[in-house]
């Protein structure tokens, strides 16, 4: 899937780019280092106490719960750092995600129909499993979006409603379509 390079804001410091993705180039070079200065500290935790009790490592580290949970799941997938959620051959979508501080960024590909919206459902619940409770979800790799997209993305901002955010970045021009002719446009896409 190509990326359309659109100018928009960094929806972590306010500054107008021109990108395919949420964050600026600054802003993502920051949060890239970050993320992989904590991976090794989990690493390093787990190597010398031996213990993969995320709450342990978490109050060893000082690196918030859910992100220590992230890593240990991705390295549990014999994944580095990004987990990869179904195969382009039997779902028709593969999912991704990167940490930005107290925020996650899934970057989902391919197709959300009746066959396989439930995988992404069940990787944004496996993240508020985790305690993610600021969710953004990049849909500009989306061919093909159907009621049952929908009803994930719109269960997805109810649960997070109250105690964080969840919000739709990138659409794909399928996506921003079909959201508008239900009306959820103005509610999700940010």
């Amino acid at each position: 899937m190509g990326y359309n390079l659109v100018e928009k804001k960094c929806f972590l410091c306010g500054k107008a780019f021109l990108a395919a993705v949420p964050v600026c180039d600054a802003c993502h070079k920051h949060w890239s280092q970050k993320e992989a200065a904590d991976m090794a500290l989990i690493d390093a935790a787990i190597s010398v106490g031996g213990q993969v009790d995320p709450a342990e490592i978490s109050r060893e580290t000082q690196i918030p719960l859910c992100s220590v949970k992230w890593h240990l799941h991705n390295k549990s997938q014999n994944v580095s750092h990004v987990k990869k959620t179904g195969d382009t051959k039997q779902t028709g979508m593969t999912v991704s995600g990167k940490i930005y501080g107290e925020r996650i960024c899934i970057v989902a590909e391919g197709k959300v129909d009746s066959q396989n919206a439930q995988t992404l459902q069940t990787h944004l619940n496996e993240l508020m499993e985790m305690g993610w409770k600021n969710i953004i979800l990049d849909l500009n790799g989306i061919s093909f979006f159907s009621s049952n997209g929908i009803r994930v993305v719109l269960t997805a901002y109810k649960t997070l409603y109250e105690t964080g955010s969840f919000h739709i970045t990138n659409p794909s021009k399928n996506v921003a379509n079909v959201l508008g002719m239900v009306a959820l446009d103005k509610m999700l896409l940010k």
